[in-house]
Formats: structure tokens, sequence, C-alpha cells
């Protein structure tokens, strides 16, 4: 491994051949890569967004006084390098382009390169808005590409009065970039340096961006995590040798196939950063230059330095693990921790990189003042497609503002301290480093990406066993060096490592609550002028535009939406929506009209929106007409409701349609198309007759779902918020599943969930009763088939699922979708809406999705969760979600077993969601609208924490100690009778009473003779009112018991 610094102090990381180190994997990686070019294609609606920033940097002055900037790459080289022009390639086209030169300006963009390559910038032409940008020079394998640079070089009118911005300190090889060198020198263009230019166009990120950065830190965190950790807990537990070198060959190999350490991620974007560094006794060198030395693993202080990537934009994480720590190392880890969280906080837009090393330094010197002295010159920089952006820089000189939207690499190192007491002398030198990947928000405090790799010191603190000798190094057999209740990092796990976790959030949340609501009352401000903007409703705009009807009488205007009301000898014109309701009485050959008006206080109260925009002003609130004619009245009347019908119902169907938004129509694919057959959808399409299964396939922009009766359904990418892949284990369906942004139609409702599923497992069951024998062979073959059926039905799901993702990688780069499969393990029994069903956790999601009403609950939503009705004794609680849009209703979970609680605790607190307990169930309708209507009192009272109800503990315990020390008067203690309080004597007393109070009850026979004696009474009188009178042909002497 070697380093060389770049443009203004800009590193590239190679991979050397020559060490035979495991780089053979990221080769073939790029080797894939470079072979799929001529099936890939480049994002358009990416590319146009970042063509228009480029383009604004041009025009702005970005690049000083050049107008033109120019890159020339080379061939593809064995070694990995982070070079300004492959950044460039990667942000702009989403790939890196060899033996090629790109000239552009404000106005255009020229490509010179081979065939293959340029017929991918030939298909961007067509998306709308390129097509006048790129101009392609096509360079056979024959030519040098000499012409085709002259070509460009007149196209842009390059002259000596022209200054080019270009890559000085880069020196690609390769006959095109050879070519360009020597245009460029003809041509006789003043140059200026690029890089600086370059790295403040990619500083800030958007948010596909910032997804990838996010992967990319989950990544590392979780390799860390699942792997590293458990695997230096198992060598110094057994007392393993391994060496440094082999650990970074090991954590590579996971890094390159990530479902090695639980990773869900897409093994052909993942990549190591530099090769993993391993590091221990004595021997320190905090640079990511450095190699894993092949000497033994010391069991003492271990640095562990990982970076990866995860379509090429970077992350980076540092731990430091101490193994029988002495109280000096643990206050210089706990030092320089704090002086990470400074430099995290000082992390906000407007700031300087500059306040970020100020912060840092300045928590090193109140902690130690020697230890602030060994801080280094810089404590991180900017971080994304280049490891090392050195134009964001976090030293003391750098004035650059930082923004929201950039990613930073936060690291703080210590060297050369000293542990007089280890009595081995490798032991006795060490060096502390953490670093953590870090996003700028726009609103509260920065967000680290990589947190899930503990750092507190309950995480990386290990005591063992006396007898072992921790100063030596590692070595084979020997009985288990660390016992199971010394290890530090245990005490805090479980509800301790979450209490710590949860804390952290508390003030994140309340910030970010505090900014989003005082930014949606300036919103609503604005909504509620809108909304007073349609309370005039306007019948006519002028006053000849009335009817001009002569007669004084009941007028119903269709046209207009009116209703004419003679009063003092005019018509004065109503519009229809201001009738409540109409009726009419009538009275000989006359009626009675009655007219009701909506004023402010009737049913529609205050959000009567002519009332709150004229609040001073007098309503009418009901007219009476008397009519002569009653047919004439009640023809009126029923026009009159008629018309109002169908206002209401436009106004409805207008109301509905403003939240569907119009999807684009759904480009389909000519020639080769992948599709799933046998499916069936819901919700499903309606109609008569026999439900018939259909094909799902999958085209440029769109799903397309049909079946043979015709019936189509489109299901647009864009408009995809979720994708969920869940195959059958033992479920009798397989399915796909999509929660859409926004609703479409399907069979005249709206709806925002479409799933497209397939029968596994005959839904029937026999009805005769039989028990089937286990060891029957009719059901042995019966069971094999459907276990068939089940597995090919996955296999069919998977393989469709897996060519839409690569379709979608290379079609759809931009929207960052993936199939989500939810995990099973962490399932749990819920009651989302009115049914028990199982509610599953994913990656970002909360879902039930096997029966509907279907449950998709998006993290990204959430503001925080409240668990109710937990208590001792019982068997289940509650689950309430609230969201970040206070205008939404939260929801509850209800019944969730209680065996489930430990687990979902666990789950929100991995996926960095804030949540409280309480015994009871809150009316959160209340609670909500009280933080909207004041959120500085809802932070000045401590936001969120209000529902931590183990705050008031210790007021609890004085009312307990208060309601003890209570003593009754003698008239108190007769009213009340026995206290809650009371003695033998008192017992003995209260059983006495009973004799005195009660008289004694009947027995079984007595209660039964009773009962006997009422019935025949009962029979008697039933026999007295049956009897007919005499003369008659007798009755009957029948006797009724009861």
């Amino acid at each position: 491994l070697r380093s060389s610094w770049l443009a203004e102090g800009a590193r590239a990381w190679h991979y050397s051949p020559t060490r035979g180190r495991p780089a053979s994997a990221a080769r073939a990686q790029r080797a894939s890569r470079a072979a799929a070019m001529a099936s890939l294609t480049i994002d358009a609606a990416a590319f146009a967004k970042r063509w228009g920033a480029l383009s604004a940097a041009l025009a702005g002055g970005t690049f000083g006084a050049a107008s033109v900037l120019a890159v020339a790459t080379g061939k593809a080289a064995e070694e990995l390098a982070y070079l300004k022009s492959t950044s460039l390639q990667v942000w702009l086209f989403g790939y890196e382009f060899t033996d090629s030169v790109f000239l552009a300006s404000k106005d255009a963009l020229h490509v010179v390169s081979s065939k293959k390559k340029c017929a991918m910038f030939e298909q961007l032409k067509q998306a709308d808005g390129v097509g006048e940008v790129i101009s392609t020079h096509v360079r056979s394998k024959e030519e040098t590409g000499e012409a085709q640079i002259a070509a460009a070089v007149q196209a842009l009118g390059l002259t000596a009065e022209t200054t080019v911005a270009a890559l000085a300190k880069e020196s690609p090889e390769g006959v095109p970039a050879q070519e360009w060198a020597k245009a460029l020198q003809e041509a006789g263009c003043a140059t200026a340096e690029a890089a600086e230019g370059l790295s403040q166009l990619m500083q800030v990120k958007d948010a596909a961006e910032l997804l990838h950065e996010k992967k990319a830190a989950h990544l590392s965190a979780m390799v860390l995590t699942n792997f590293v950790v458990p695997k230096l807990e198992e060598i110094i537990d057994v007392q393993k040798e391994v060496s440094h070198s082999a650990l970074t060959e090991q954590t590579e190999e996971v890094v390159l196939a990530p479902s090695k350490a639980s990773v869900k991620l897409r093994a052909d974007k993942c990549e190591v950063a530099y090769p993993p560094i391993f590091q221990s006794g004595g021997t320190y060198q905090f640079k990511y230059s450095a190699v894993s030395e092949e000497s033994n693993l010391h069991a003492g202080v271990i640095v562990c330095m990982l970076g990866t990537r995860y379509s090429m934009y970077c992350a980076n994480l540092v731990r430091t693990y101490l193994v029988d720590p002495s109280k000096p190392q643990e206050r210089a880890y706990k030092a320089m921790l704090d002086a990470q969280k400074a430099a995290i906080g000082a992390l906000k837009p407007g700031a300087k990189c500059s306040d970020v090393h100020a912060a840092a330094k300045k928590a090193l010197e109140e902690a130690d003042a020697e230890l602030a002295a060994k801080l280094p010159k810089s404590v991180g920089a900017g971080i994304g497609i280049e490891f090392r952006d050195a134009s964001l820089s976090l030293n003391a000189k750098n004035s650059t503002e930082l923004k929201a939207g950039m990613a930073f690499n936060v690291q703080i190192s210590l060297t050369g301290l000293e542990n007089p007491t280890a009595s081995n002398a490798q032991a006795r030198s060490y060096g502390l480093m953490v670093a953590d990947t870090v996003l700028i928000k726009q609103e509260g405090e920065a967000e680290v990406i990589t947190l899930k790799a503990g750092k507190e010191w309950g995480d990386v603190a290990y005591e063992i066993s006396e007898e072992a000798e921790a100063d030596k190094d590692v070595v084979a057999g020997g009985k288990s060096a660390i016992l199971d209740t010394q290890l530090r990092a245990q005490g805090d796990t479980g509800e301790g490592a979450r209490h710590s976790t949860q804390l952290s959030l508390l003030d994140q949340k309340n910030q970010e609550t505090y900014a989003r609501l005082s930014k949606a009352n300036e919103q609503k401000e604005k909504a509620a002028t809108a909304k007073l903007s349609r309370a005039d409703k306007v019948a006519y705009r002028r006053v000849a535009d009335i009817p001009a009807k002569m007669e004084l009488e009941l007028q119903v205007d269709q046209r207009n939406e009116a209703v004419l009301l003679p009063i003092r000898g005019l018509l004065v014109p109503f519009h229809i929506s201001t009738v409540k309701n109409i009726s009419v009485h009538n009275e000989g050959a006359g009626a009675y009209v009655h007219f009701h008006f909506n004023v402010p206080g009737s049913a529609f109260g205050s959000s009567y929106l002519p009332a709150q925009k004229y609040p001073d002003l007098t309503f009418v609130r009901e007219a009476t007409f008397r009519s002569t004619d009653g047919r004439h009245a009640a023809q009126v009347v029923q026009q009159v409701k008629t018309l109002r019908k169908q206002v209401l119902d436009k106004e409805k169907e207008k109301t509905e349609r403003e939240n569907l938004v119009t999807q684009e129509k759904l480009k389909v694919s000519q020639g080769r198309v992948f599709r799933l057959g046998d499916l069936s959808i819901r919700p499903t399409f309606g109609g008569r007759g026999k439900k018939v299964s259909g094909t799902l396939e999958a085209h440029s922009n769109g799903f397309r779902y049909r079946n043979p009766k015709g019936e189509v359904c489109d299901v647009i990418y864009s408009n995809i918020k979720h994708a969920f892949l869940q195959p059958s284990t033992n479920e009798p369906l397989v399915l796909v599943h999509f929660h859409l942004h926004h609703p479409i139609i399907i069979n005249k409702k709206k709806t925002q969930d479409v799933q497209f599923y397939r029968e596994v497992v005959d839904m029937s069951q026999a009805l005769d009763g039989k028990r089937s024998n286990a060891y029957d062979p009719d059901e042995l073959d019966e069971e094999q088939r459907e276990r068939e059926k089940r597995n090919r039905a996955n296999r069919e799901f998977q393989e469709f699922t897996r060519k839409v993702q690569e379709l979608w990688e290379r079609t759809q780069k931009s929207l960052e979708l993936e199939f989500d499969v939810p995990y099973r393990e962490l399932a749990f029994q819920g009651v989302p809406h009115k049914e028990s069903v199982t509610v599953t956790p994913s990656v970002g999601c909360l879902v039930s999705l096997m029966d509907p009403p279907f449950f998709v609950l998006s993290l990204d939503d959430v503001e925080l969760v409240n668990i109710e009705r937990v208590g001792f004794g019982l068997k289940n609680f509650d689950l309430t979600v609230v969201f970040k849009d206070f205008a939404r209703e939260v929801h509850r979970i209800d019944a969730i077993p209680t065996t489930s609680l430990e687990s979902i605790k666990e789950w929100l607190n991995q996926m960095q969601i804030k949540y409280y307990e309480s015994k009871m169930n809150l009316a959160w309708k209340p609670i909500l609208k009280t933080i909207v209507d004041d959120p500085e009192k809802f932070l000045e009272e401590g936001g969120w924490e209000f529902l931590n109800m183990e705050g008031g503990s210790d007021d609890e315990d004085e009312s307990e100690d208060e309601s003890e020390g209570f003593v009754p008067s003698e008239d108190e203690e007769s009213e009340e009778g026995s206290g809650s309080d009371f003695d033998e004597d008192e017992e003995e007393d209260s059983e006495e009473e009973p004799e005195d109070d009660y008289e004694e009850g009947m027995d079984w026979d007595e209660l039964e003779a009773e009962a006997k004696l009422d019935d025949d009474e009962r029979g008697r009188d039933e026999q007295k009112g049956k009897r007919k009178p005499s003369g008659g042909g007798g009755g009957s002497s029948k006797k009724y018991r009861r």
C-alpha cells in the first residue's frame, strides 16, 4: 500500500499487487463493472440536475476566470486511486470513463471517447432538456483522437484569450490525454487549477448521495459490530495467535461479501475505502496509508480502522478497544471521546471548519492540558466520493463555511501516551483514536451515521481474568482469558445501553421537533391565508348578470349555482353553498318554504370559511316564504336540494383529487421485458365473474399488471416509496408489495398500497372431520408437492426482483429503490387496525402485508414511540406512534404480548427512535395541539421529557410519605369504616359485623319449596285468565308451569 498527495493535498490510495494483498477481489469487481458498461445507462434526471450545478459554477466564477473545464482520463489502472477527475465523472454520470476527454462550458458538454462509451451519451441525449447540451466525438480504436479533439476545440471556440480550468497535478497516461495536452498547448489557452472549484461543486450532497453515504456507514458499522468485535473477543478469550495482517484480510473479505456480517446490501456495490488497519502492541501510526503488521495481536490497546464504500461513496469508522485498562487510560479515552462529541456538536450550518477544531481543543484543554498538546492539526475532513476532501479539512486555519448536506469524517487521535504501570514494554506506549462519519443537517444536531458501532467506555473496555497475563502477546492454547462476568461491556448491555442511547437522542429530538414546528406554523399561516381566499363564493360578478325576470318568486339558477330569493321587492342571490337545508310545509292550497343558512356557531362552527374571513359581518340565519302555489314551492325545494347535492359532490370530488398526483405515462419497453406470471392483485379490480390471475411486467419507467379480462394497473417507479418482497415460509402466499408516495385509483377507490401475490398453499379445508395420518403416503406426497411449489414460487419471485433491481440500477438510479425483505425473527403479534396480525420490522418500515387492510409504517415519518399500558401483571401492551406531521393522527398498535417488549425496545433503540413507557393510554389530540400551539414553551419545559413517567418518582415517594403520616380522627374513622391499615383486632371485628347486619339465608330445600309455591300460584292465575265463558264448548284445564 502506498499513498501520494495530489492536488492541494487530496490523497490517492493505491492497492499494490506486489504486497500479496487480497486486492484481486476489488479489482475483479471493477473489471466486471467495466465489462458491463455496454449494458448500463446514465441516469438522465441526476445528470440534468448536476449538469445545471456545473453550468452555474462555470458561469458564476467558481473556477475563477476559466470559462471552460477540461478533464482527461487515461487507461484503467491496476491500482485504485481517489482522483478529482474520477470523482467528477462519478458525480456527474455515475460511472468512470477511461481514455476519454471531457470539455465543458456553461452551455455545452463535448465528449471524446470510444464508440461504446459515446453510445451511452447518445442514449442520454434522448432525455428531455439534455439533447442540446451534449455533443459526442467518436474515436475509433485506430485513431489517436486528434481530429475529434480539434473538432471539440473548434466548437467551443478556444483561443489564446480563453482560460481553461484543468487538473494540473494529474498526469493521466494514454493517447487521448496526450493529444488533449498537445491541443491545449497549440491553442495557447491560459490554464487555471480546477481542484478547488470541483471540491466546492461536490461538497453539498443531495438526497441520493446522502443515502449512499448512510449505506456505506451502515456497512462499516455492521461489519465492525457483527464481525470484527466478536472476532477480537474470540481471539482474546481463547488466547488465539492471529496476526494483524490476517485480520485485515478477513475483514476485507467480509466487506466484499456483506451477507457474512448480516448486512442486506448489494455485494457488487460494497468495497473497502482502504484496506482495514489493525494496530496494537505499542506500534501506532494513525494514518490511513498505514499497513497492518505481520506481528500477532496484543491484548492491550487495539485500534481498528475500517473504511468502506457503497456505490463509490465512502464512510469511515475507527474504534479503540482496551483490555485491562488503567485509570489514566480510562480518563484519557473519555477526554478524547468528549473532544469528538464537542467537534461533532460544532458541525452546524453557518459555522466554519476552524470552529470544529477549536471546539475539540477546548474540550481537551478542560479535561487535561497535556492531552490537548497532543491533539493533531486536523480533526477530520470532508468525505464522499473522495475519501478525503482537503478543502474541508477541519483544522485551525480553514475558514470554509459549513453547509447542510456536507459529510465529514470526524476523527480525534492521541499518540505518544505512556502507561508506566504496564509490566510489558510493548504496553507502556499506546495511542487512542476514534472516528465517525457525520452528516450536517439543516436543523438540529449533526447526524452520526456510524453510531451503531458503540464507542462509549462500556462498549470498548474489557477486563480479563486475574490469572491471565494481560501485558503479553496473546498465545495459542490455555484456558479462556475472558470471564463472562468481567466484561465491562456487558455491564452496559440491555436496559443500561438502551437508556444511554435514549438520553443521547432526547436533545436531538427536542431540537428537531421545535425547528420543524416553528417552520410548520409559518407554513400553516400561509396555508390559512390561501384557504381564506376560497371563502368567497361568487354567483354573479355583476348586477347585470342576474336574470331579469320580473316576477318576484323563488328561482333556482342551475348554471350559476345560485338561488334567488325575493326580499323587499328585489331578487337577492344566494350561492347554493350558503344553504344548509330547505324544507316545505303545505297549508291548504299554499305552502311555506323555509331556508336554513350556514352561519357561525352552526354545524360548520368556526370552520365555516366566510365566518373566518368576515368575523364582524352579520349573517342571515333563516328565511321563510309563503307561496300560494304549493306545486311550485315543492318544485323549487326539489331543485334546491338537487343543485346542493351536485355542488357538494363536485366539491368533495375536487377535494379528493387534490391529493392525487397525476402519474407519468408508462413507457412500454420494446424487446425483452421481465415478467412474473400467475399473479393476483390486491386491491382487486372488482366486477362479477371468477377472478383470474395476470402477469406483472417491468418496463422502462414502471410496472404494468394485466389479466385476460383486459384489466390493467400501472405502477410508476417514481411513485414507489417502499418495495417489499416477502417469500413464503409457512404462509400461504408469496408476494411483492408496493407502498406508494401518492395514491392511485383502483376500482374507483384511492389506494396507497398495491400488492401482487401468488398462492402456494391450497386455501381449502376438509369438512368430513377425518383426521389425517402423519404417515399416510398420500399426505406425504401432498406435503412434498406443496413444499416444491413454495420453493419454486420463492425462486421465481426472487429472480424477478433481482432483475428488476438491476433494471432500477441502470435506469432509475436516482430513485434509490430497493426491495426490502422483512425480518421475520423480529416479528410480533399486534392489532394495527381491527384484527390481530403479525407485524414485522424491515430496514425502513414496520409492516403487515399478509391480509388487508395492509399496514405499512415508514420509519422516516416517525417522531417518537410511546409504549403504553406497561405494568406488572399485564399480558399485553400498546405501541403508539407519533408522526413528524402533527396534523396526522397517532397510530396505535394494540394488544402486543408482553413477551415482545424487550425485543421491540431493542429494535427501536437500534433504529435510533426515541421511545417512552407509560402505564396508561394517553389522550394524544390535546397533547399534540398544546405542543403545536406553543413550541417555545414545549422546549422550555423539557420537550418530550414530560412523557418520562420515571421522572416523577421522587414526588410520588413524597406523596406516599405524606399519606403514611396522616392519622384520621375518630369521626372520620366512624364515617369511613375500617381504613387501609388495620390490626388483627380490627380484622376480627370486621368478621363479626355481618352477623349483626344481615339475617341468615335460606338453605336449598327452603328455596325449592318457595319456588314450587310460586309456580303453583302463577299457574292458577294463568288458568283463570284463559277460562272461557259458561255455555261455551268447554275450556282446557291445562296448567302452565313457568
